[in-house]
């Protein structure tokens, strides 16, 4: 006989187990006596529970405030009320709770949680909760945490945190701790070239007053064109879509000739490969050109090329760089020329994108919801398509059968067509 026969009935049936279980853990935890975090362990896990699992943060709130009428254990209180904070993105409580715990407790029991917060509000202590923790060689964190603690030391400059975190992390996450540890070393290039510190917030000021946005005129030599990578500090692309892309901007370059060009291996290939395919001679570029690459969600390095960088604008915007932080809009030095432009994150444009927008209008977009999206928001801004869709010219379709094996899978974090 079955007692629970659809399965609808057996989801809800889980449903109120699940919240039977917690209402009876919260009834069982309210009655134990509010005490330090060092003095017992049952706290200790209260902490734990809250960094792993999002269904124990509300719980823990409710738990903090009991904490919080005891004088001894109100240090515990704040620190599980800054984790709930930061869990919910509620950044005020946060910072606020935060800024009541001593940084020994911090540094052992939440320091990627505590750094992610302070890092914006308080970058001065941050830093130091990041010093500390790697002079201590404390404290042991899982291997995202790790991470986390990574991406804030390069966010705040501190290049010792990125290379204490980003060691030995396992092969999963070891190309994305590669990825990081090589955009910093390029967040340091460019800081050094403009002489200011190598924290993102002193980079991203400076790059930013560069010299002039206008899309005419004549520049010296070599002329640079900028490609859009996909590597980021927070999280590397692994759509197969970002990456044909640029391949279809290549296409683009295709139709002419360059007489000294300077640009990746595969690149150089392409070029050859399709110029002419179109049976159009192409015009002749005589000066010198350089086709450099430009992190699309990380361009605030590009501040260190010499001079200004033409870049054709095509795909996806709205992944943050660092947590909260779009990298948007680009440095002073880059040119942008928006055909396909996509905003995946309406966040992004916020007054300064939107005043940088209406400085190149009208925006090229690829899609109609964006397009729309500018135009409500007072950009002037036409639909044009994807940059993908002039690829059948390049590329014509297949008129026999297809033999073979095909390999669809997503790559790992970093791999995949790099200009």
């Amino acid at each position: 006989m079955k007692i629970f026969p659809g399965s609808k009935t057996r989801k809800a049936f889980r449903r109120y187990a699940r919240r039977y279980v917690d209402d009876m853990v919260l009834r069982f935890l309210l009655l134990l006596p509010p005490m330090p975090i060092s003095a017992a362990p049952w706290p200790r896990a209260l902490v734990t529970a809250t960094i792993r699992k999002q269904k124990w943060v509300k719980i823990n709130m409710r738990i903090a405030f009991s904490f919080l009428e005891k004088p001894a254990a109100a240090e515990t209180g704040y620190l599980l009320l800054g984790i709930a904070g930061m869990k919910k993105e509620w950044g005020d409580l946060a910072r606020d709770a935060f800024a009541r715990v001593s940084d020994a407790v911090l540094v052992r029991y939440a320091l990627p949680e505590a750094v992610e917060v302070l890092a914006a509000s308080d970058p001065e202590r941050a830093k130091a909760l990041l010093r500390d923790a790697v002079s201590t060689r404390a404290p042991r964190l899982s291997r995202k945490r790790r991470l986390s603690s990574a991406v804030a030391g390069a966010y705040l400059g501190f290049g010792e945190g990125v290379g204490f975190f980003a060691e030995g992390l396992d092969a999963k996450l070891k190309p994305q701790a590669d990825i990081l540890k090589h955009l910093f070393m390029k967040q340091k290039q460019a800081a050094r070239k403009l002489g200011v510190s190598a924290d993102y917030l002193s980079l991203r000021k400076a790059a930013h007053g560069l010299g002039g946005d206008r899309r005419d005129g004549k520049h010296a030599e070599p002329i640079r064109i900028g490609l859009f990578d996909y590597r980021s500090p927070m999280e590397p692309s692994t759509n197969l879509g970002d990456f044909i892309q640029t391949i279809g901007t290549v296409g683009q370059l295709s139709r002419f000739a360059f007489n000294a060009l300077t640009a990746s291996e595969a690149v150089r290939e392409i070029l050859a490969e399709w110029h002419g395919r179109e049976g159009e001679a192409g015009q002749v570029v005589k000066g010198k050109v350089e086709i450099v690459p430009v992190h699309r969600d990380f361009p605030v390095t590009a501040a260190a090329e010499d001079g200004p960088v033409w870049l054709p604008v095509c795909g996806r915007f709205g992944v943050q760089a660092y947590p909260g932080r779009f990298d948007f809009p680009f440095p002073g030095n880059v040119r942008p020329l928006f055909m396909a432009l996509h905003i995946v994150d309406p966040a992004i444009l916020n007054e300064e994108s939107l005043a940088y927008l209406r400085r190149f209008e009208p925006i090229g977009c690829r899609d109609l919801f964006t397009a729309r999206l500018l135009r409500g928001a007072g950009v002037k801004a036409f639909f044009n398509g994807c940059v993908t869709m002039t690829l059948d010219r390049l590329c014509p379709s297949h008129a026999g059968v297809r033999e073979g094996k095909y390999d669809t899978s997503a790559r790992k974090p970093g791999e995949g067509f790099t200009p």
